[in-house]
């Protein structure tokens, strides 16, 4: 057999699958957090470092700022909170509903070092964090 043949073909439709299978995993099943039980979904996330500072930014869409909290312990940095159906919208025949709503939390590794959190601000739809990198001296 080639490898243009049926193997290749069902080799990328196979790969196709578990990209959307992972991003349903990440982005809208629930996550069963055992101290919690409730739902959550996974907002993805974008990571860049500029000298000694970190961006970092999260896809919110319709998420209100008031309604984020972030924290970080031990390299870690933990991101949650709520995005609400607009109330008008709640009673509503629903046909396609693909953007998650619901409790979100997002725990993301940051890189070795020691970070202080600065700005952050929602700006359409993305939360944006910045983190300076603290000189260890």
């Amino acid at each position: 057999m080639t490898n243009e043949g049926p193997n290749k073909w069902m080799w990328f439709r196979a790969l196709s699958v578990l990209e959307k299978v992972e991003y349903l995993r990440h982005g809208v099943l629930p996550i069963r957090d055992s101290r919690k039980l409730r739902s959550a979904w996974q907002p993805p996330v974008d990571m860049f470092e500029v000298g000694n500072l970190l961006w970092i930014i999260v896809a919110l869409p319709g998420v209100v700022s008031k309604s984020i909290t972030i924290s970080s312990k031990s390299g870690i940095l933990f991101i949650n909170g709520k995005r609400q159906l607009p109330i008008e919208l709640r009673s509503s025949v629903v046909h396609r509903l693909e953007i998650p709503h619901g409790h979100f939390e997002r725990n993301i590794e940051l890189p070795a070092g020691h970070y202080q959190l600065g700005e952050h601000h929602v700006i359409d739809g993305c939360l944006f964090l910045q983190l300076h990198k603290l000189v260890q001296g």
